[in-house]
């Protein structure tokens, strides 16, 4: 099975305007317009920007998401945004991304509840997964990111279709230093691995499954090209739409081959 490309956009808290995010959108939408479909790019703008970037690529190629969902629809929960809540506006929401489990103490059973949530309202989850430097140079690398995948499907059914996985070694992530794409290639292939276990069927072949962590345009070949991989989760290169442009034209071009 053909697993189309997939180029992600995480622009965390930027930028501090909505006009800045909506012009930033344009932009990316000009340089996806170039591709004629061939990969699939997404955005994903600040929570308060949302509705202002969905707006702006309504009815176009360019799909937006969230950056976290909280898994209850409604309630007390100040300061929360429940996947209900942003179905209306978005395709995806990045869920457990690395930042969210450091600073914000998210555990591996909130991503369980966040993905089970997003997918049951509509909205595909991209997991994020990933060890920490001391795991990774203890040789944990495996053992951890095996166990995050199976603790964020673990209130999932067989609905592969409506997930994807994103591996981001949180010690390459705003560092610059990235893993050697043989590394890359085997934790993707246990991604798959160990999803495919638990929704069974054909989920293997149809889950995405992408890197992200320090992705440029200069190193993301040495990445999307792996057989394993389905594309990109870009972090501050996303802010740049020359950068990001660079980026899907690369993926692009891989297609086309």
């Amino acid at each position: 099975m053909t697993r189309q490309r997939l180029v992600a956009g995480n622009w965390k808290m930027n930028p501090t305007s909505e006009e800045a995010a909506v012009e930033l959108a344009r932009a990316v939408v000009a340089c996806a317009a170039d591709y004629g479909g061939r990969v699939q790019v997404a955005v994903f703008p600040p929570t308060v920007w949302l509705q202002a970037v969905a707006d702006e690529l309504k009815g176009g190629q360019v799909e937006v998401g969230a950056q976290d969902c909280y898994w209850e629809p409604s309630g007390a929960f100040t300061g929360a945004t429940s996947a209900a809540m942003v179905a209306g506006w978005c395709q995806w929401t990045l869920v457990g991304h690395s930042e969210r489990r450091t600073h914000f103490g998210m555990t591996d059973d909130d991503v369980a509840r966040s993905t089970a949530a997003a997918v049951e309202t509509g909205v595909r989850a991209l997991v994020c997964v990933g060890e920490h430097k001391d795991d990774y140079l203890a040789g944990k690398t495996n053992q951890v990111v095996g166990g995050q995948v199976r603790a964020a499907l673990s209130r999932l059914g067989a609905r592969s279709a409506e997930i994807a996985f994103a591996y981001e070694p949180v010690w390459a992530i705003g560092t610059g230093r990235t893993p050697v794409p043989e590394e890359v290639e085997d934790e993707l292939a246990l991604i798959r691995e160990e999803a495919g276990r638990i929704l069974g069927g054909d989920s293997t072949s149809s889950l995405r499954v992408l890197y992200g962590g320090s992705v440029t345009p200069d190193n993301i070949a040495s990445f999307t090209t792996l057989p394993t991989c389905d594309g990109a989760l870009v972090g501050s290169a996303s802010l740049s739409a020359q950068k990001f442009a660079a980026m899907v034209e690369i993926l692009a071009e891989e297609v086309a081959k």
